[in-house]
């Protein structure tokens, strides 16, 4: 009996670990789900920064070019990875979608 209580924290650590390894397999960290995916854009209503007014991104009409596809950017100028990305967002623009932010 002794015996058995031995390798006890053993057989626990051995456990632990196989579940450890079978969720690390199965599990792939470069999947995100995307909860929005094939849904309609929610309802966002953002401050137009030269009249101060809300506008509801969902409602602007295409003819202030916002008719496709959108992406909404938050952009801070302290933000080193901000700046970063800002030459692939010019890129994106370049193909036709709209940037906004």
């Amino acid at each position: 009996m002794k015996r058995w209580i031995g390798f006890t924290p053993l057989i626990v650590l051995v456990a632990l670990g196989a579940l450890f390894a079978g969720y690390a397999l199965k599990h792939d960290p470069h999947v995100q789900p995307h909860a929005l995916v094939g849904k309609p854009v929610p309802a966002v209503s953002l401050p137009d920064l030269d009249t101060g007014e809300m506008v509801a991104v969902h409602d602007t009409p295409s003819s202030q070019g916002l008719g496709g596809p959108r992406l909404i950017n938050f952009y801070a100028s302290w933000c080193a990875p901000c700046r970063v990305e800002a030459p692939q967002l010019m890129a994106l623009k370049a193909q036709g979608v709209t940037v906004v932010g």
